[in-house]
């Protein structure tokens, strides 16, 4: 077998013009081509036998140099090939460099029908001039006379370019690249052999950064790509591709990071992933401002485009501006990465999903994420996690700033499974956003407040420490504080010294704790119920199962201070007595 480049006529006729494939075996079974013309032995490969023409010559490769280049001084070599049926004694080699013709070679011997040889066309040529070189040869005048057949000419040999190693710049006057894109054709052909810092200047650039699999790069052979002046708002990298909305894609990649620049999608489109952090393993992105379509606190929360981080580790994400036009989506479907990912301290997070995680798959490794002092407006979900499952994972939610803003839909939901260990503390949930959980540990020391018309914690499964929270709900409708449902996987669960406030007027459908059914061996202790609206403190539906529960206050303006097992109680010590 062999490895050639047939020459083919184009991408639709596919008559080949390589002389050497005619090396073929003779089949009983197919003894003519395509065209019904009758096949020689040896036969040519293919579906059309090779026609020869007197004199025709072409160059088959080029040898030399080769990608990555190791410095910019090369030989240049070729391999001659006389593809004509009469011998090959003489013919002139053109080349060019970056579509500069240089001077040609003149090649005299004698080469016989269907040969090669290797020929040396420059010694010692120097690139210069540019970061990425593409190199051109070709035939002229075979035997001193026009060739027959041009198809076979020339060769090319593209995104020659020289591993980076030190600091760079781009941008600006005489820089080292005058685009992203063509800093990630260096990057993905070259790559590196020492850590490298690529400085931008100031300036909008209208491009794409798309880089994969760098070859040298390691944990010690990192890269830094950074706005030189520190400043976010005076480096951006936009672009509009209405078919993918993509902007910058890192796959692949150890020991990388963005920092203090703006990233803009401007093909004006919903929730689209447009920026791509997938299978890396430590990466920084920090101090850089994100927009798309309307960077403003007044557009449509589905306006949003997404930064995707798909089964990564080491994975840093960190005082970052989302300028209410980007969020987060979280994946861990690898059955080989375990994700490690963390998201602290990033503003104006905004979309249907602010923050989201898919960590479903069974069998999958999993991951520890922490989301940290982050600030969420605006969004439909602000924060979602869906891990039912994969019971590898670790979630600690904690020191958020979450607010209802405009759309004040505010669906925070932890759909895990009941071995992750999920930890939701020290949170402020604004403005109609409430907690629906599952299998979450602990909820502790968060502030939820005035969530309207709803439930602002409701636990569907698994015992949950829920303590030292202020919960503030409200509104005409029924509401209810903390809601327990029926699930017997609800044992075990812990209410202690939580403030509650319910000041709906729904009556006494404005609950402070709303037990669905029996809750074995669950305990309230030193908890205050208020409904000021008139409201019950405390609904309980059933008897309970071996309860520890003491010392709470409950309030209320209205008749009763609970409903237990369908009675209604107006004292703390009838109360008592009635749940034993």
């Amino acid at each position: 077998s062999l490895n050639l480049n047939p020459f083919f006529v184009s991408d639709t006729n596919l008559t080949i013009n390589q002389a050497l494939l005619q090396e073929g075996t003779l089949l009983a079974s197919a003894p003519l081509d395509i065209n019904g013309t009758s096949r020689t032995s040896p036969t040519t490969m293919g579906a059309k036998e090779f026609v020869f023409c007197s004199d025709d010559a072409g160059i088959n490769s080029i040898v030399n140099p080769t990608a990555p280049l190791s410095s910019n001084t090369n030989n240049i070599e070729v391999l001659l090939s006389n593809q004509g049926s009469n011998p090959l004694t003489s013919v002139s080699i053109a080349w060019s460099v970056n579509g500069a013709v240089q001077t040609p070679f003149t090649w005299t011997g004698n080469l016989a029908s269907k040969a090669t040889v290797p020929v040396t066309i420059a010694s010692n040529y120097t690139l210069s001039g540019a970061s990425i070189y593409n190199l051109q040869t070709w035939v002229e005048n075979p035997n001193g006379v026009a060739d027959c057949n041009a198809y076979n000419d020339t060769t090319s040999l593209n995104n020659l370019v020289v591993s980076l190693c030190g600091t760079y710049t781009l941008g600006g006057t005489n820089p080292d690249f005058t685009s992203f894109s063509e800093l990630s054709t260096i990057l993905n052909n070259a790559g590196l052999t020492c850590p490298t810092t690529i400085n931008v200047r100031d300036g909008v650039y209208d491009d794409q950064l798309i880089i994969s699999n760098i070859p040298g790069n390691s944990f010690t052979n990192t890269i830094t790509i950074k706005g030189q002046s520190g400043d976010s708002s005076l480096v951006t990298l936009e672009h509009a591709n209405a078919a993918t909305h993509l902007l910058f894609s890192l796959n692949n990649i150890k020991g990388i990071t963005l920092k203090d620049m703006t990233f803009d999608n401007n093909s004006r489109s919903n929730n689209d992933e447009s920026f791509f952090i997938t299978n890396c393993d430590s990466v920084n992105v920090t101090n850089c401002r994100f927009e798309s379509y309307n960077p403003t606190i007044n557009s449509s929360s589905s306006n949003k485009d997404i930064l995707k981080i798909e089964n990564s580790t080491g994975c840093n994400i960190t005082n970052n501006d989302f300028s209410y036009s980007a969020c987060i989506k979280l994946i861990a479907s690898s059955t080989s990465i375990y994700n490690t990912v963390n998201i602290t301290g990033n503003n104006n997070i905004r979309g249907e999903n602010g923050i989201r995680l898919e960590s479903n798959t069974n069998g999958a490794l999993g991951g520890k994420f922490i989301i940290k002092n982050n600030h969420i407006n605006g969004a439909v979900n602000p924060i979602y996690a869906y891990c039912p499952t994969n019971n590898n994972d670790t979630l600690l939610i904690t020191g958020n700033s979450i607010d209802g803003g405009v759309v004040g839909s505010g669906y925070n939901q932890f759909y895990c499974g009941d071995q992750d260990y999920v930890v939701v503390k020290e949170n402020i949930f604004n403005n109609d956003n409430f907690i629906i959980a599952e299998y979450v540990d602990s909820i502790v020391g968060n502030q939820i407040l005035n969530v309207e018309n709803k439930s602002a914690i409701t636990i569907n499964y698994g015992a949950t420490f829920i303590a030292n929270n202020y919960i503030h709900t409200k509104g005409q409708l029924e509401s209810k504080a903390i809601n327990l449902s029926t699930s017997s996987s609800l044992s075990g669960t812990v209410i202690a010294h939580n403030s509650i406030e319910n000041s709906g007027t729904a009556g006494a459908s404005s609950y402070g704790l709303y037990l669905a059914g029996d809750v074995s061996n669950i305990t309230v202790k030193n908890n205050i119920f208020s409904t000021i609206g008139g409201g019950t403190p405390l609904f309980v539906a059933s008897t309970l199962t071996n309860p520890n529960w003491d010392y709470n206050c409950y309030y209320t303006t209205g008749n009763s201070i609970a409903n237990f097992n369908n009675n209604n109680y107006s004292s703390v010590s009838a109360l008592g007595a009635a749940m034993g």
